[in-house]
């Protein structure tokens, strides 16, 4: 298990994948703070979809629109890489990650996308520096770390700038990790 974690944690591609795929997918309107089930709806069938990236969904114009200006991560700014994801790619279980991580190299995704993308679909939870631009890291609890202590972390990648380079992963002892 440790070595599939690896292979998926050192391939920037593969790592997007699985948390594009552990993004819930619920039937909750995705407006920030709204979380309002379909079945509150008043009218039958489904909310209405984001008409460019068709992945995210809202009861109203009004959850829309905040979505778009959210501040933590503004739809304005992830539906464009979503489109450009899934003008090449898709999540509906026929692509292995392998596969997935070829047609990602092909189409040349852009590794600052995938570390918004992976923060994105975390919920902020997990944060990546495939593109080698950022120079801290910064842990569930919004504490910036140089990454120097692993007094800083439960645990914590230090992921490469590129796949060449070896992988640390630092943990405290007595985390049982």
């Amino acid at each position: 298990m440790i070595a599939s974690i690896a292979a998926t944690v050192q391939d920037p591609y593969r790592a997007l994948q699985y948390h594009l795929l552990q993004r819930p997918r619920l039937r909750d309107c995705d407006g920030p703070g709204c979380g309002k089930t379909v079945h509150e709806k008043e009218t039958p069938g489904a909310f209405a979809r984001c008409a460019n990236c068709r992945l995210m969904q809202y009861c109203s114009r009004d959850c829309q629109k905040a979505d778009w200006r959210d501040s933590g991560f503004p739809h304005k700014e992830i539906c464009g890489m979503l489109q450009a994801l899934y003008s090449f790619s898709t999540l509906d279980g026929t692509m292995t990650p392998d596969e997935w991580s070829d047609v990602c190299r092909l189409h040349a995704l852009p590794l600052d996308t995938v570390d918004k993308l992976i923060s994105w679909a975390s919920g902020g939870r997990n944060r990546t520096n495939y593109a080698g631009t950022h120079s801290t890291l910064e842990n569930d609890t919004g504490r910036e770390s140089t990454g120097s202590s692993s007094d800083d972390y439960d645990y914590f990648v230090r992921v490469p700038p590129t796949p060449d380079h070896r992988i640390f992963i630092n943990h405290k002892e007595s985390s049982g990790l």
